[in-house]
């Protein structure tokens, strides 16, 4: 809260500074801490009108981060550390998401109290074949390790968006039992089971309609080729035929290619160094940021918004001397994605492939095929801003991917003001 009102901390002006210049009409924002009332939540919304872009919905829910079992979650012996909290946090709140607007918010589904333990199927983790820890935290445990919402989102031609939102927790620093894998693939898996007809028992009827437009945006912290983690579950998730992956790309994100054998290293979307303190192996860049529209809405655009260092001898400059790299790297190790959708015209069927071209500011796309993205840059008023095309041309990509409750109910904050256009981008403002 002090760093984002005092105006003065770099992150904070480089986050509002991507956001100002994606100029998003919905966005998600993961690894934000939350605190009750959202205070945290409406300064940053006042920053980024100030930057000239003016987001006048928003939501935000405590998340599992922190959220106090009372269990021995990690079966260390102790009470009360981060890891038995029933997602990794320091305190309620910790790491938390945020979603912004400019269209109107309807009523929101959280299923962040969803058990584990209740999902069809479930796998949960054992140790020397008995549940682990044991019986009774199995059974206690939630789902998610931040959140999952359902938020419905009504167009203005009379459709409906149904975003489903999340960030699943790393598949890694645990033991033999795997705990953090199978929960990093179950977290994926429940996205599945929703868009099949699954809901919790304590719900009515399906969660995701037949006429709604799903579309999936958050942090699986799972690449479909590389790292670690579960990764046939990614597989299955961008196989489903209710979704299409746009496969946004970067020129930045091919730039940073470490030369890390089976990945398309356009298609990146985090930053992490490939050694840790010690020397040993780190996970490197990979893609575990997705934005995934319904098969039935026409890409007119996509990318990750990751530009190529420039010289220092010339490139995009502000006033400070930094260029966008390095303005987007103060952000985040995670970047930005983006993928703009416009409505399919009548008589299509079947998903059609992503037009991805070049975007400055808003675009206003074409029919793949028929013809380029015409880019006009709009600068935020009020503000210096970088000078150039922070949306380098990313590559493109066609190759296939491998075969390989409870709920409650919210009301987002909103005023009466909504955007006609429809911009589906998720970030992270945090490391």
């Amino acid at each position: 809260m002090r760093d984002i009102s005092q105006g003065r901390d770099p992150q904070v002006e480089a986050v509002v500074a991507v956001i100002a210049a994606a100029r998003p009409d919905i966005l998600l924002l993961a690894g934000f801490d939350t605190d009750l009332d959202g205070h945290a939540l409406a300064a940053l919304r006042g920053q980024i009108s100030r930057a000239g872009h003016p987001m006048d919905h928003a939501f935000g829910a405590l998340p599992n981060a922190g959220l106090s079992s009372g269990m021995d979650l990690d079966g260390d012996g102790r009470l009360n550390g981060p890891r038995d909290a029933q997602g990794y946090g320091a305190f309620h709140g910790a790491g938390g998401m945020a979603l912004l607007s400019r269209l109107p918010l309807g009523s929101v589904t959280d299923l962040s109290p969803l058990r584990w333990a209740e999902l069809p199927g479930a796998r949960l983790p054992r140790r020397g074949g008995k549940l682990f820890p044991d019986e009774k935290a199995a059974q206690q445990r939630r789902l998610s390790s931040v959140a999952h919402w359902l938020v419905p989102v009504p167009l203005p031609d009379g459709g409906r968006l149904m975003l489903m939102l999340y960030h699943a927790g790393p598949p890694v620093f645990d033991g033999p039992e795997d705990a953090n894998g199978l929960r990093n693939a179950e977290e994926n898996r429940l996205w599945r089971l929703v868009l099949d007809g699954w809901a919790p028992s304590q719900t009515e009827g399906q969660l995701i309609g037949s006429g709604d437009l799903p579309v999936l945006a958050g942090i699986s912290n799972l690449d479909v080729r590389r790292g670690e983690g579960r990764r046939a579950a990614m597989a299955a998730l961008l196989r489903h035929p209710r979704l299409r992956d746009a496969r946004p790309a970067s020129a930045g994100a091919a730039a940073a290619n470490s030369g890390a054998p089976n990945g398309e290293p356009a298609l990146d979307t985090v930053d992490w160094p490939e050694e840790d303190a010690a020397g040993g192996p780190a996970p490197g860049n990979l893609r575990v940021a997705y934005v995934l529209p319904d098969a039935r809405l026409r890409v007119t655009g996509a990318g990750v918004f990751w530009p190529a260092p420039q010289p220092k001898a010339g490139g995009a400059r502000d006033r400070g001397g930094r260029g966008w790299a390095e303005i987007v790297a103060t952000a985040s190790r995670h970047r930005l994605v983006w993928v703009d959708v416009a409505p399919s015209p009548p008589g299509a069927s079947g998903p059609r492939r992503a037009d991805i071209s070049p975007l400055r500011g808003r675009v206003r796309g074409t029919t793949p095929g028929a013809g380029r993205v015409r880019p006009s840059l709009t600068p935020p008023a009020g503000r210096d801003t970088p000078s150039g095309d922070p949306f380098k041309e990313p590559a493109t990509h066609e190759q296939p991917y491998p075969s390989d409750p409870s709920r409650r109910r919210h009301r987002p904050r909103s005023d009466d003001r909504g955007a006609p256009h429809h911009r589906l981008v998720r970030r992270q403002a945090r490391p």
